[in-house]
């Protein structure tokens, strides 16, 4: 066994260049992307699952709506959550 500290393993190292940033976009389960005003989609969910649905869904569509300035609204119905593109 070592009687050295973790700080003693640790190399520091001059000159190694910085790699571009990874592209962050990875895409979505949900086709924003792809929809236009008016167009709308809709999630199966059990009663005892549509709020979380709900919540998961409304989270990624002001996400996305966010970072591409578009709107979307989320409406729970019977059996599904539905989102609509607004503008």
């Amino acid at each position: 066994m070592s009687n050295r500290s973790k700080s003693s393993e640790i190399v520091i190292e001059s000159g190694v260049p910085i790699p571009p940033r990874g592209d962050k976009t990875r895409g979505s389960m949900y086709p924003f992307a792809k929809m236009e005003a008016g167009d709308s989609f809709g999630i199966p969910a059990t009663a005892d699952r549509l709020e979380a649905v709900r919540r998961n869904i409304q989270g990624a569509a002001s996400g996305y709506g966010k970072r591409h300035g578009k709107k979307f609204t989320t409406r729970v119905l019977a059996t599904e959550v539905r989102v609509w593109r607004v503008a």
